[in-house]
C-alpha cells in the first residue's frame, strides 16, 4: 500500500493501518509538503504502533550538493535496492532533492532497543541523514520516503531508478 503525501492519518486509519502491517502487509509512505507533522507523530507512534522510522521533527531545505556529490546516496547495505547496489552511488547522480523532512535521529542512531524495530537507512540525503527508511513491524514491512512526490521537493520520480524502488518495494 502506498500512502502519498496524505496531510493527515486519524486514529481509526491509523489503527488499522497498524493492524494490515502487524499482520504481513507492506506500506510505503511518501511524506511531502501537506504533512501535519504534529497529527503524524500522535497518531502513527502512539501505542506503539512504531509505522514511522521516528518522530517527524521539520521539513529540511537542502543546500545544493557539490558537482562531486549527488543529492541522494546509498545507506547501509538492504536487499530493497541491491539491483542498483552495483552501480553505487552514482547511480543517483541526476536525482535532485531540495525538501525532505527530519526525522528524530537520535531514535535511529541509539543501540537496538527490543521495544522498537530496527530502521535501516536505504538511502541517505547527501548531507548523512536519512531520506528512505525500512523498518519491520510485526510480520509486515514500513518504507518511509521522507521527501515528496510532486516536483516541489525533488525530481526522483522522473529518473529510472524511481522505477526499480517501486518494484523492489512491491516485492
Amino acid at each position: 500500500m502506498y500512502l502519498i503525501d496524505v496531510p493527515q492519518i486519524g486514529e481509526n486509519a491509523a489503527a488499522a493501518l497498524s493492524q494490515y502491517v502487524q499482520r504481513g502487509g507492506g506500506l510505503a509512505w511518501f511524506l511531502g509538503a501537506e504533512v501535519d507533522r504534529d497529527a503524524y507523530n500522535r497518531t502513527l507512534l502512539a501505542q506503539d504502533r512504531f509505522l514511522l522510522p521516528a518522530p517527524l521533527l521539520r521539513p529540511i531545505e537542502l543546500e545544493q550538493a557539490s558537482d562531486a556529490t549527488s543529492d541522494v546516496k546509498f545507506g547501509e547495505s538492504s536487499t530493497l535496492l541491491a539491483p542498483l547496489r552495483a552501480a553505487g552511488d552514482v547511480a543517483f547522480a541526476l536525482v535532485g532533492v531540495s525538501d525532505s523532512w527530519d526525522l528524530e535521529t537520535p531514535a535511529i542512531n541509539q543501540e537496538p532497543d527490543p521495544e522498537r524495530p530496527r530502521v535501516r537507512r536505504v538511502l541517505e540525503r547527501h548531507d548523512g541523514k536519512p531520506l528512505v527508511t525500512q523498518h519491520e513491524v510485526g510480520q509486515g514491512r514500513v518504507i518511509s520516503v521522507l521527501t515528496g512526490l510532486d516536483g516541489r521537493w525533488t525530481i526522483w520520480p522522473g529518473d529510472p531508478t524511481f522505477v526499480v524502488f517501486l518494484l523492489q518495494s512491491n516485492a
